[in-house]
Order: C-alpha cells, then structure tokens, then sequence
C-alpha cells in the first residue's frame, strides 16, 4: 500500500506519467486482493472471529469496487484510447452494477487483442442482465466461436451464462 501511495504522490507532480499511475493502480489492486485473502484465511482459521473477518472482507471489497471506479475511470479519461484500461473500468462498472455504462465500455474494449474475448463474455452478461436475451445469446455464440484449448476459465464463465440465458428463455431442462 506504501509503494502505491507513493506512486500516486508522484503521479500529482506529473498526471502526464500515465504507466506510474498503472504501477500504483496495481499495487493497490495487489492490496485489496492480499487483504481479502487474509481476512478470508483467519476466518476458517479463527471460527470465533469468523464473523467479524467475513465483515472486514465485505468491507474491503465494497472499498475497493468504489476505488476502481474512480481509478479506472481517471485511466479512461486520460487515455481514451486505450482498450485495456476501457475493459478495466467496464469490468469495475459491471461490479457496481451499472450494466449500460459497462456494455459501452466493453464494446470499445472487444478490439483489445489482450481483452477481446472477455470483453465479448462481458458484453453478453450486459445485455443478459438488461433482458436484451436475443442479443446476449449472438454474443455468447460470438465468444464461443473465438475460444480455443487454452480458454478454460472461460468456457466456464460462457456455460454458467449460457445455462442462465436458458432459464430466462424458459428452457430450464437444458440449462
């Protein structure tokens, strides 16, 4: 947490050093992950504190989804070019649940060759999400035609949506 402060601070002096902010970003990112997985750990480890661990957890992750909205969003507004950081702050606005915002956002970011097929899996969830079932159901088909060997936690997510997508449409014996 430290070392993203400082980045930060220097980032004040400079708002043109754009990758210092990216390093601080993913320092705090690392902080918030790091802290979760240990509230998490000393709640099955301490059962009569479980409680009060799950709580700082809780916390921890409504702290960090507010952060990544600003932050992320700070990434877009000062690069608003670049489709990695409009997948990050699609990504926070889907946490959020500002599922519009988010679809704007991904459908920019479906031409990062780095977020591309997620970006795609998030489009579908929006569009599941807003009850727009005939468009998530192309974009699902979409995705599933880009994923190889290699996309496993992927086809995951894709047959978890895919299986909702057929409970919506009433099909609950295929899903």
């Amino acid at each position: 947490l430290e070392a993203a402060k400082r980045l930060y601070d220097f980032l004040k002096l400079d708002p043109s050093a754009t990758e210092i902010g990216d390093k601080a970003a993913k320092y705090k990112n690392q902080y918030y992950d790091g802290m979760i997985q240990l509230c998490i750990k000393k709640a099955a480890a301490e059962p009569d504190k479980a409680a009060a661990y799950t709580a700082k957890a809780t916390e921890l992750r409504e702290e960090r989804k507010k952060w990544q909205l600003d932050e992320y969003g700070r990434g877009v507004e000062s690069a608003p070019t670049d489709l990695d950081k409009r997948f990050l702050y699609g990504q926070a606005l889907l946490d959020a649940g500002d599922r519009q915002e988010a679809f704007k956002q991904f459908q920019k970011a479906i031409k990062s060759p780095k977020y591309s097929k997620k970006a795609g899996l998030a489009m579908g969830q929006c569009l599941l999400f807003m009850g727009q079932i005939d468009m998530a159901e192309m974009a699902f088909r979409d995705v599933s035609k880009q994923l190889s060997d290699g996309d496993e936690d992927l086809k995951k997510d894709l047959m978890y949506f895919e299986a909702d997508l057929l409970v919506r449409k009433g099909d609950k014996t295929a899903a």
